[in-house]
């Protein structure tokens, strides 16, 4: 099955972010992806195909700072503006700076914190993907092929 390697952030690679699932576990595999009507929209419960792959772009020299370009558009997945809107509408500008933190390294588990607007990229039952403070709906894992 591709995707299904854990990405170790040692160098640039095309990956899917999982995010946890409704019971709040990464039983079931669901990644974030995005719309395929509206491409600058972002969806959750996606799976390991063209609309939910990004590319790494490791920034600042080390490997805790970087950006997600969609594979299939080009654009930056972002949390940007007042609103801490989640889109994938970026042209690589700060808005599209992500900090990973790694809370266990074993499992492979990260929360992405958003440069500028301080906000961590989460899934939420109901709202789907948005953004959060840094608990456990923002628990992230990364895959490669």
């Amino acid at each position: 099955m591709p995707y299904d390697k854990k990405y170790l952030w040692k160098v640039n690679n095309t990956v899917v972010i999982q995010h946890k699932g409704d019971g709040g576990g990464f039983q079931n595999f669901g990644s974030i992806r995005i719309n395929g009507d509206n491409h600058s929209k972002v969806q959750h419960k996606g799976g390991r195909g063209d609309f939910a792959q990004w590319h790494v772009e490791k920034h600042g020299g080390n490997h805790s700072v970087v950006m997600f370009k969609s594979k299939k558009t080009g654009k930056y997945l972002r949390i940007h503006g007042d609103d801490h809107t989640v889109d994938v509408g970026g042209e690589g500008g700060p808005w599209c700076k992500f900090n990973v933190h790694h809370t266990d390294n074993e499992k492979g588990i990260v929360k992405l914190e958003a440069k500028k607007s301080g906000k961590y990229l989460a899934y939420k039952n109901g709202k789907g993907i948005t953004f959060g403070a840094g608990g456990p709906k923002c628990a992230m894992k990364v895959w490669k092929d």
